[in-house]
């Protein structure tokens, strides 16, 4: 009896030792100290059962369990700590020695899929390659599967909370690696298997439903228009519908959980062109990321919900969301809230603030360059700086933009859909500024790439056909770009709809085709039907609709100078001038849209004399205006000053045409001198000395018009051939 109790004691005196080393080890990290006596607590029936037991097994199942639970902790430590290779051969070595009376293998691949994900995501400070970053996301996702599967496996209802959480996790690893159809089978699985309580269930409802979303995005990418999209995003909707209502009933939700839902639930409706269901529902997600300081997602809330009021025409505001966002503090340090930020002021027209965010962003990127670049973030971040540098005339510093931001795509691993959208940004600049081989030759390789990747029916690939109608027409093609245009516009209408605001704006550019080519008629009634879309869809003062109106009432003015009835432009005319007033009311005189618009009023109001002070108010107001933006808007200003010089020709006012069209031509750089642009602005001052009697004189601007137009286009193009018919004998 005295060597069985001897045996007794050393086999306490060892689960003592081992209750002070897991003590000492449960302090340490939870710093609860009450959890010691509670560890030692939980040892005592199997000291006593172990005292019990016939041959006494138990000291070292005891041992070996103890060891392993030490080790997992100290695993879980280097993982918590950022120690990732140190944490992979931790749990590597646990699943060495893992038997089923020491540990979890389940629990133990799941951290360790953990931790290989979290080594992926230090590539740049690991230096490691890409097939690096590969190979480690590729062994978390097949840890985070053998630990589902396991679970899944097994029947203890315990478990089932855990299996729901590995679950998750695997749908993400999946998700993150653009597998959407593996990610959703996954979440839905784990909807109909795992989920026991209410907050596992609105995890994985909002991780399925943007999955969903996501997917509705790469397939319409693909296929532009296919039935399946739809049915992805209405599933979407529907799970994290639930997902809120959800939360909306239990106590414990994660602020942070419900303010994402109510986030993706926003941008489902901006796709579905609800903007005032976007907006109450980014307003919702604004208000609890305030109200809980939820700053990695606050930035990015608050500029959806600008451009959402914005789409609405609830400029005030959102001015004032906008206001807030600049004041968070991540907007100062941060460049994706810098960047956020931008674009909120684009969508406002307030062009030098936003230029200055992105400028930042830029700057503090490139200074962390060390640390790892996100080749997409930085390819955006040039996208959108040359949106700016457009708007506000600088082309050059444009094309700059748009060129790194195309090589450094091309180098790096970014989709080569978004290097087609750079490309394709900058042909139709080269478009705008008429450099026209350039465009070409853009614009052709974005076509052949955006077929071979999403196919010729896909929006994208429409969108750039209806770009090369309007090269075929600045080319003077007409039959070209009709067909070109007719094309693009039966595509849109199939895989959009026919009130979609693309397919309007591609009906309203097709009608500008049929105007050159004096079909009338057609262009008159393309153009109302694009006005009426846009009107239903966006409501008739949201900017888009009133550019369109605009440009209609300018198409009908054409028309009614081919000899049509002059009905439709006076009553054109009569709505565009009340739609633009309303605009310049909302968002002030000095907005970039709405100068914008007063150059499309005042070129409307030009075409009837009794409206002529009113159309050179307008122009000079607007040039104004411009001076206020611009930092580089040679080609602009030159346009713009054209426009007045023509203007004040009819008016016979020839003294003050020529002194602006002087002050035009002095803004003919070496980049514009062998422009369209410059033979236009020749043309009309040879006008004018025709008009005041100096007939010597405008033969020799005619005729320098005339090499230009012929050097641009070749002696045969219908535009010089109209030209030489009508001025140079």
């Amino acid at each position: 009896m005295s060597a069985r109790l001897a045996a007794c004691a050393r086999l306490y005196r060892r689960a003592a030792t081992s209750t002070i080393v897991l003590g000492v080890n449960v302090r340490i990290i939870e710093r609860k100290p009450s959890l010691i006596l509670m560890c030692g607590t939980a040892l005592l029936p199997v000291v006593v059962g172990g005292c019990a037991s016939p041959g006494h097994s138990a000291p070292g199942n005891l041992q070996r369990a103890d060891q392993a639970r030490f080790e997992r902790v100290r695993a879980d430590r280097m993982l918590r700590d950022g120690r990732f290779d140190e944490a992979i051969r931790a749990y590597l070595s646990l699943l060495e020695e893992v038997s089923d009376d020491t540990a979890d293998p389940a629990t133990i691949h799941l951290h360790l899929s953990k931790a290989y994900w979290a080594r992926a995501g230090r590539v740049a400070e690991q230096d490691a390659t890409a097939e690096t970053l590969a190979a480690d996301q590729q062994r978390a996702i097949e840890s985070a599967r053998t630990a589902y599967s396991a679970l899944r496996d097994s029947v203890e209802e315990s478990k089932r909370d855990l299996l729901g959480r590995a679950g998750r996790t695997l749908g993400g690893y999946l998700h993150a690696q653009d597998r959407l159809d593996e990610a959703i089978d996954v979440f839905r699985s784990v909807l109909t298997t795992s989920d026991t309580n209410d907050v596992g269930r609105l995890r994985t409802l909002y991780e399925l439903g943007n999955a969903c979303l996501d997917r509705s995005r790469r397939r319409s990418d693909r296929a532009g228009g296919n039935d399946d999209s739809p049915d992805d995003l209405i599933s979407a909707l529907r799970y994290l519908d639930e997902a809120r209502e959800i939360a909306r009933r239990v106590e414990d939700c994660p602020p942070e959980l419900l303010a994402s839902i109510c986030n993706s639930l926003g941008l489902i409706h901006n796709v579905q062109l609800q903007p005032a269901l976007a907006v109450e529902r980014f307003a919702q997600a604004e208000s609890l990321c305030r109200e809980y300081g939820l700053t990695a997602i606050h930035a990015d809330v608050l500029q959806n919900l600008v451009l959402a009021l914005v789409e609405t025409g609830r400029y005030t505001e959102a001015r004032e969301r906008c206001k807030q966002l600049e004041e968070l503090p991540a907007t100062a340090s941060d460049p994706r809230a810098m960047v956020a930020l931008g674009l909120a002021l684009l969508k406002l027209g307030d062009l030098p603030q936003a230029q200055e965010q992105f400028d930042l962003a830029r700057h503090i990127v490139l200074q962390d360059r060390d640390s790892g670049t996100d080749p997409d973030f930085m390819a955006q971040l040039a996208c959108n700086a040359a949106t700016v540098a457009q708007a506000m005339g600088a082309f050059d510093e444009a094309e700059r933009y748009l060129k790194d931001a195309k090589r450094g795509a091309e180098a790096g691993t970014v989709d080569p859909r978004t290097v087609a959208v750079i490309q394709a940004n900058l042909g139709r600049m080269y478009l705008t500024i008429e450099r026209l081989d350039e465009a070409q030759t853009q614009l052709d390789e974005v076509l052949e790439t955006l077929i071979r990747l999403q196919g010729a029916q896909h929006p994208d690939t429409l969108l750039v056909r209806l770009d090369l109608a309007n090269l075929a027409r600045a080319r003077g093609y007409l039959v070209e770009a009709e067909e070109q245009g007719e094309a693009a516009l039966r595509g849109l209408a199939s895989a959009l709809g026919n009130d979609h605001p693309q397919t309007a704006a591609a009906r309203l550019e097709l009608a500008t085709l049929y105007r050159d080519d004096r079909r009338c008629p057609e262009a008159v009634a393309l153009a109302n039907q694009a006005l009426a879309a846009l009107d239903v869809r966006l409501g008739e003062n949201h900017k888009l609709a009133v550019l369109a109106c605009l440009k209609a009432a300018l198409i009908a003015a054409d028309c009614r100078e081919e000899g049509t009835e002059d009905s439709e432009f006076r009553r054109l005319q009569e709505e565009a001038g009340r739609r633009f007033a309303h605009l310049r009311d909302t968002l002030g005189s000095k907005n970039i849209e709405v100068l914008r618009a007063m150059v499309y009023f005042a070129e409307v109001s030009a075409r009837t004399p009794a409206a002529h002070a009113t159309a050179l108010e307008r122009f000079r107001e607007a040039e104004e205006g411009f001076l206020a933006f611009y930092t580089d808007g040679a080609r602009s200003m030159a346009a713009l000053r054209l426009k007045q010089g023509r203007l004040l020709a009819r008016m016979g006012r020839l003294d003050e045409a020529m002194r602006v069209c002087d002050r035009a031509l002095r803004l003919m750089n070496r980049d514009l001198h062998q422009q369209p642009i410059h033979a236009e602005l020749l043309a009309v001052l040879g006008d004018i000395h025709e008009s005041a009697g100096r007939h010597d004189q405008a033969i020799e601007r005619w005729r320098e018009a005339l090499g230009i137009l012929t050097a641009a286009y070749g002696p045969d193009h219908p535009r010089v051939l109209k030209f030489r018919e009508q001025r140079v004998p």
